[in-house]
């Protein structure tokens, strides 16, 4: 039993990562920006924010990687800032049309990879996989809130 959690477990990490590069590689090579530049963009369409810090912490990246970032996007179109009025030490980030263009493109594009991904199954074995995911997301969410590896890792001080 071991064995097959260890591959079933190994197989949906590998299924993220693929999932992941195939969708980051398709990204960049149909609008040339990169990951952290789409994410920055993803997150921007679907979030309001009052300054590039509340930016930062929400994608657990540094500042100044965010203000890189904001550079370069804003250099090349995607994105327009401005100060604002009622306080000069905060900046509206908001999207420009073509910023617009590439999150209406990567949901499409998601959608569509998507569709592929599952080619082939029934809408009975969509179902099971989906219920077996949940309930492995359940698991992760427990085992979160009960800490029961809590003694393992106070065993464990080097």
């Amino acid at each position: 039993m071991e064995e097959i959690i260890r591959n079933a477990t190994s197989l949906l990490r590998i299924r993220d990562h693929e999932h992941r590069r195939v969708i980051m590689q398709l990204v960049q090579q149909c609008t040339g920006i990169s990951h952290a530049q789409h994410l920055l963009l993803m997150v921007l369409a679907h979030e309001e924010f009052r300054s590039q810090k509340e930016i930062a912490t929400k994608l657990n990246i540094s500042p100044a990687a965010v203000t890189m970032s904001l550079k370069k996007l804003e250099s090349e179109g995607y994105i327009t800032r401005n100060t604002n009025p009622k306080d000069t030490r905060f900046n509206f980030v908001t999207l420009t049309e073509k910023g617009e263009g590439v999150v209406r493109f990567s949901h499409q594009l998601f959608i569509d990879i998507d569709k592929e991904l599952f080619a082939g199954f029934s809408e009975e074995e969509l179902t099971a996989l989906s219920g077996y995911l949940s309930r492995i997301l359940d698991n992760l969410k427990r085992i979160e809130e009960t800490k029961p590896f809590q003694t393992l890792q106070e065993q464990f001080k080097p």
